[in-house]
C-alpha cells in the first residue's frame, strides 16, 4: 500500500550540502553515507510504501557551531504527514550505528511485506 508523505530535508541547505536517500540496502565494505544504498529523495511531496526507510543527513545549529545530523524515518500513513520520525544521530557518533539501526528497520520492513 502506498501512502503520500510530505518529506523536508534535514538541516538549513544554506549550510552545506544536506542529503537524503530511500534506504533499499546496506553495503558494510563502504565507509558513511557511500555505504548506504538507494535512492536520492529531495524535499516535496512522494508516494511511497508503506514501511519505506528514509534518512536524511543535514547541518543544525548555528553558523559558527554547526554540526552534522543524521535523521531516520519510516512511511507510515497512521502519521500526519506520512512520516514516523524513528531517531536522530549526530554524526559524530559511529556510523555504524546508524548502518545497523537502518539494517533493522529494512528486516521490519520485509517481515511486513511477508504478512
Amino acid at each position: 500500500m502506498k501512502t503520500k508523505i510530505d518529506f523536508v530535508q534535514t538541516g538549513d541547505p544554506r549550510k552545506g550540502k544536506s542529503w537524503a536517500k530511500i534506504v533499499t540496502g546496506i553495503d558494510k565494505t563502504k565507509e558513511m553515507g557511500f555505504s548506504i544504498i538507494g535512492s536520492w529523495l529531495k524535499t516535496g511531496q512522494y508516494e511511497l510504501e508503506e514501511g519505506t526507510v528514509i534518512i536524511s543527513v543535514g547541518i543544525e545549529g548555528s553558523w559558527k557551531n554547526g554540526f552534522l545530523v543524521a535523521n531516520i524515518y519510516v512511511v507510515n500513513e497512521k502519521y500526519e504527514n506520512g512520516l514516523e520520525f524513528i531517531e536522530d544521530y549526530s554524526y559524530s557518533r559511529k556510523f555504524v550505528d546508524i548502518q545497523n539501526k537502518l539494517i533493522e528497520l529494512l528486516i521490519k520492513k520485509i517481515e511486513i511485506l511477508e504478512k
